[in-house]
């Protein structure tokens, strides 16, 4: 922390004389010169103290460490919670679709998913549930749902 006080106060004295000098250089060339030097003079009050091996470490408490990983992984089982929710949205919906363009309607359509370990969305099963009125086009149902490649389980109630 001492070396953090003293590097601010040596960048700021640093920033107070390139301020006066700026302010008694003449305009012109040699005023373009100077703010130059002045410039690399201020980079090196800077990044000097790094380069000679200050470092500036914050104090960390176990407690926030162990904090900060619960945090990362409720975050991270989050956001995989949500991308599975949009993924079995969207195939829900490309059913759903498929469905109509044929003038059929379901009922419920299921999407179940499971998430491995490594991170991918595994599609553990897919189920649409049909009116009994459609129970005699079941394979033009069955037709409309191929495209999508995945297969479905279609019941009638």
């Amino acid at each position: 922390m001492i070396g953090l006080s003293a590097w601010t106060t040596a960048v700021c004295l640093a920033a107070a004389v390139a301020a006066v000098v700026e302010m008694m250089t003449p305009e012109g060339k040699l005023g373009k010169s100077v703010q130059m030097v002045l410039g690399l003079f201020l980079l090196c009050a800077v990044v000097l103290p790094f380069a000679n091996g200050l470092t500036i470490e914050l104090p960390k408490t176990a407690q926030e460490s162990g904090q900060e990983k619960r945090t990362a992984l409720s975050l991270e089982e989050e956001v995989q919670r949500q991308y599975k929710s949009n993924m079995e949205e969207k195939i829900r919906g490309l059913i759903e679709e498929a469905l109509r363009k044929e003038g059929f309607d379901a009922k419920k359509i299921t999407v179940e998913m499971d998430t491995l370990s490594d991170g991918r969305i595994d599609i553990r099963q897919m189920a649409v549930l049909m009116d009994r009125k459609w129970i005699t086009h079941e394979g033009r149902i069955q037709k409309s749902l191929e495209p999508l490649g995945l297969p479905v389980t279609i019941t009638y109630e």
